[in-house]
């Protein structure tokens, strides 16, 4: 895996929201506590996208890369990022937790697809 170095210049500018996320647990009301959750799923979102990158980064000087270590990248990197979107946006707009879920697998689907594409745009051009 990338070096510690790598991987701390990466989750410091998120340091804060981790902390919102782990204060907005309170039992103050249903307002702080969704806030709260909304922040850690963010957070949870923003850790996979630097685990996947970090992935990425080392991938590139690897020669015995398998189709399996390509799609933990890319459901890391990507489709964590895109499920955290459509979900976060989902429950932003007020719906219920089905839709979120639901929200939350198709970003989860569709960031795989869009790294794949973006990845072989990089190989043979645009």
């Amino acid at each position: 895996m990338a070096d510690s170095r790598h991987r701390c210049g990466f989750s410091i500018p998120w340091f804060p929201v981790r902390v919102f996320a782990e204060q907005s647990r309170s039992p103050l009301g249903a307002g702080v506590s969704r806030r709260g959750a909304l922040a850690r799923r963010l957070c949870q979102a923003v850790q996979d996208l630097i685990r996947g990158e970090a992935l990425d980064v080392e991938y590139e000087t690897r020669r015995d890369l398998t189709t399996e270590d390509y799609l933990l990248m890319a459901r890391l990197k990507t489709g964590s990022l895109m499920g955290a979107a459509c979900a976060l946006g989902a429950a932003a707009a007020g719906a219920c937790p089905e839709v979120v879920a639901r929200m939350d697998r198709f970003g989860r689907s569709l960031g795989p697809a869009f790294q794949i594409a973006d990845d072989l745009l990089g190989v043979c051009g645009a």
